[in-house]
């Protein structure tokens, strides 16, 4: 089985290709916000360290989003242009979903996590606003469910969400949030005297192969839409 998957959808431009359940990754951290001049050159690089030919692929593995708007469109694009000219089939999932899952398969052992069953996951375009869902772990800790629409807002949005879902507590938080964010977040949940655990992954694609190496049979689709949290500002009636 070979899994190509790419994130494009934050700052960095990440690809990973599973052959075999060997997993090979790359991500371009030189350049960032330049996901349309470097994700062909990095899939070439990939195929190739890996001796794999394009057309042998298995899947494709895309995250639909959030992140930002050019980005996750990218990634969506090489992904639908691959899957109609060879006719790969897409397995696709949210971003939330790809971090989340590389998340827990990175703490299987940690026992000190155990006692959280409930994850916010907040990803930050910018300084300005993140966009957030919680979910719930099961107990196996193998597997998560959404138990909350995506959203987005500023640091203050966030700071008086936590303080309306005392019901979600012990709670872990997890994402690429900037340190601002990050303190702000725990001071509001020591403030309540709550259980809170955070850490900072950034988006990668190799925890999306991952993701797609045991989901591929539960989400492939032939219809791939964006997930555009934050609403759009153009009005069409003008």
């Amino acid at each position: 089985m070979k899994i190509l998957a790419f994130d494009t959808t934050f700052k960095f431009c990440s690809v990973a290709l599973m052959k075999n359940n060997k997993v090979f990754s790359l991500v371009n951290k030189g350049v960032s916000f330049q996901h349309s001049e470097t994700i062909i050159p990095l899939i070439k690089r990939i195929l190739s360290r890996s001796r794999t030919r394009l057309q042998d692929i298995n899947f494709l593995s895309v995250t639909h989003g959030p992140g930002m708007f050019t980005g996750v469109r990218v990634g969506l694009s090489v992904a639908k242009g691959f899957s109609i000219s060879l006719g790969i089939p897409i397995v696709s999932f949210s971003t939330f979903e790809s971090v989340i899952y590389g998340f827990l398969l990175k703490n299987q052992q940690n026992d000190s996590l155990k006692r959280f069953r409930n994850i916010l996951c907040v990803l930050s375009p910018s300084q300005k606003y993140s966009y957030y869902q919680f979910f719930k772990i099961y107990k196996s800790r193998k597997g998560f469910v959404p138990i909350s629409k995506p959203g987005f807002g500023d640091i203050k949005y966030l700071n008086k969400i936590l303080a309306d879902k005392g019901n979600i507590y012990p709670l872990c938080v997890i994402g690429n949030m900037n340190d601002i964010l990050r303190e702000s977040l725990y001071y509001q949940a020591d403030q309540k005297v709550f259980n809170f655990y955070s850490t900072s992954i950034e988006p990668n694609a190799n925890d999306l192969v991952q993701l797609a190496s045991v989901k591929k049979s539960l989400k492939r689709s032939s219809k791939i839409m964006p997930m555009y949290v934050k609403p759009h500002y153009a009005d069409s009636s003008k």
